[in-house]
């Protein structure tokens, strides 16, 4: 009889038994950390050129840079939750994906909203409040 498996682990199949299941498709590990990464990073580069055009009095009757820039890290976070659901949904199906995509949302909202509020303390340290 043919092993199941091949490698250290041979079983030998069983008259009747099923055809072993195939090995689930990867997911590229560079475009994964990018969705995961990209709307942290564009949090903090956006309240970072906030500060840095404050500093240098840009932003005086310029209202909509800051506006702009949020949207613009909106889009970037908009772009990266559907490049995450289109990595996942290549291996996970079901309900198992609705949760990583749920735990996407909240784990980026945490750490998003904590670069902010980090960056708006540390601006408030720097400037003496």
């Amino acid at each position: 009889m043919p092993p199941i498996m091949e490698g250290p682990y041979q079983i030998p199949s069983a008259p009747g038994a099923p055809p072993p299941m195939p090995e689930p498709p990867r997911m590229p590990r560079g475009r994964l950390w990018a969705s995961l990464l990209a709307p942290p990073f564009a949090t903090g580069a956006s309240l970072g050129l906030v500060v840095l055009l404050d500093q240098a009095h840009a932003l005086s009757g310029n209202d909509w840079i800051p506006w702009l820039l949020m949207v613009v890290t909106g889009a970037v976070m908009l772009v990266s939750l559907i490049q995450f659901i289109l990595l996942v949904s290549r291996r996970y199906i079901g309900g198992s994906i609705a949760l990583l995509i749920l735990g996407y949302l909240v784990g980026q909202a945490v750490v998003c909203f904590a670069v902010f509020f980090g960056g708006c303390l540390l601006l408030m340290a720097g400037s003496g409040f």
